[in-house]
């Protein structure tokens, strides 16, 4: 940590974060999961027009960088990035946490765009 003070946690804080990482992993690997049943898209009818609106939802849900199931793998990189950080022992969290930050403002700001 360059000229930081270094980062100071109580006993048991690095594996209560590790745990809470686990759950947020956990929840988004299953959130990932059901992601992928959106391009199952159906019910539109046959005309051109509504399969080209179908395959707009299908995007939107799986394909493509702003599509629900990539922006989910993103967060999860990020939390898994967090809990590598914490289970080395807390000390490569002070240097992580700015990039980890950093990836979820770029990964927010896809939402509102």
């Amino acid at each position: 940590m360059s000229g930081q003070k270094p980062l100071r946690l109580e006993e048991g804080t690095i594996e209560e974060l590790v745990g809470i990482c686990d759950g947020m992993l956990a929840k988004l690997d299953r959130r990932i999961m059901e992601a992928s049943e959106l391009g199952d898209v159906s019910g539109f009818g046959g005309f051109e027009s509504a399969q080209q609106l179908a395959e707009g939802y299908r995007r939107k849900g799986v394909d493509g960088p702003d599509s629900v199931r990539h922006r989910l793998v993103q967060f999860r990189d990020a939390v898994e990035e967090m809990r590598t950080a914490f289970a080395a022992g807390g000390e490569a969290y002070g240097d992580q946490e700015s990039a980890v930050m950093q990836q979820i403002a770029t990964i927010s700001r896809g939402f509102t765009s």
